[in-house]
């Protein structure tokens, strides 16, 4: 009979798993064990929000596994950056100033590890004439483009694509454009003769 799996350090887990994942992804100097984490976790979180009793009963359950605070937490507890937050919400402003000022925002946002929301209904129609400087105006589809970019090449962790949501009012001229932009099935790949729906197919990395 298997003799049945224990673990010295941590010996709340409950498999072998388990204690890799902790281990390899969330484990770190001051935070080598679960329970270690767990008073990391508190004191960096909950430091001027609870009591000290308060903090000494979420320990033990944060330790115990009882209760179990998001990846996020888990992972920059005690670390020299806390990046605590997950998502981001932007909006997307229709000036020269205000398409920089997203991409530098969704930049920050994107390399601490959130994924980001980005509001484009501000942004005027293509082809809409721009008085101030002459020309016309590419629309928020070319705006959404080069924050898509921006995600592509920001990787979390090093091995992940960033996520990015975009919305765009009904109402604006634009929303049919917007609605079909992704249909990859449409869309070909160079003059190969396949469309980026086939590509998708062989490598679901490969660029869109």
């Amino acid at each position: 009979m298997k003799k049945a799996w224990k673990s010295n350090r941590n010996p709340q887990f409950r498999s072998e798993f388990s204690e890799t994942i902790f281990n390899t992804k969330y484990a770190h100097a001051g935070a080598e064990t679960m329970s270690e984490l767990a008073d990391t976790l508190v004191e960096d979180v909950c430091t001027n929000r609870l009591s000290e009793a308060d903090k000494a009963t979420l320990k033990n359950h944060i330790a115990e596994l009882r209760f179990i605070p998001g990846g996020r937490y888990l992972y920059y507890a005690g670390r020299a950056r806390r990046f605590f937050n997950n998502c981001f919400l932007l909006n997307a402003e229709d000036t020269r100033e205000g398409w920089a000022g997203l991409v530098e925002r969704s930049i920050a946002c994107l390399m601490s590890g959130g994924g980001i929301g980005v509001n484009y209904d501000w942004i005027r129609p293509s082809g809409s004439v721009l008085k101030s400087t002459g020309g016309t105006a590419s629309g928020p589809i070319s705006l959404m483009e080069i924050i898509n970019e921006a995600g592509r090449r920001v990787m979390q962790g090093g091995s992940r694509r960033s996520a990015i949501y975009a919305s765009l009012n009904w109402q604006h001229a634009d929303i049919q454009n917007f609605l079909v932009h992704k249909n990859w099935m449409d869309i070909p790949v160079g003059n190969t003769g396949i469309t980026l729906a086939d590509l998708k197919e062989q490598d679901f990395n490969a660029a869109a």
